[in-house]
């Protein structure tokens, strides 16, 4: 239960949801469920990773953490998947792809 916690809350700091909004916050808690596997978090830290919302735009690391989270099976991901990847030169969407084989086996390997 404390890692859906971790993502609801980290929702909670992104949008200012009765707290002050700290997009900083957000990603660290996101990161942090994402690791523990949670596919929402996952999403959630793949789509701030990837826009640069507030913090340092990566679209790799982005597309990356929204390939794991597809993976796992999570739908959303999966189309949002295919919007990233019109973003992304052929190269750029292949390295995230090599790297998710790694990750997805130890999500520790993603940092």
């Amino acid at each position: 239960g404390h890692i859906k916690a971790m993502n609801r809350l980290g929702t909670m700091y992104q949008k200012g949801e009765g707290i002050q909004r700290n997009s900083l916050e957000a990603l660290r808690l996101y990161k942090q469920a994402a690791l523990n596997g949670n596919q929402e978090a996952q999403l959630n830290y793949g789509a701030m990773l990837f826009a640069g919302e507030d913090v340092s735009k990566d679209r790799q690391s982005g597309f990356l953490w929204t390939l794991i989270a597809a993976k796992s099976g999570f739908s959303t991901a999966k189309r949002n998947l295919e919007l990233m990847e019109k973003d992304l030169t052929a190269e750029e969407r292949e390295n995230a792809k090599q790297k998710s084989e790694k990750c997805f086996i130890n999500l520790k390997t993603c940092l």
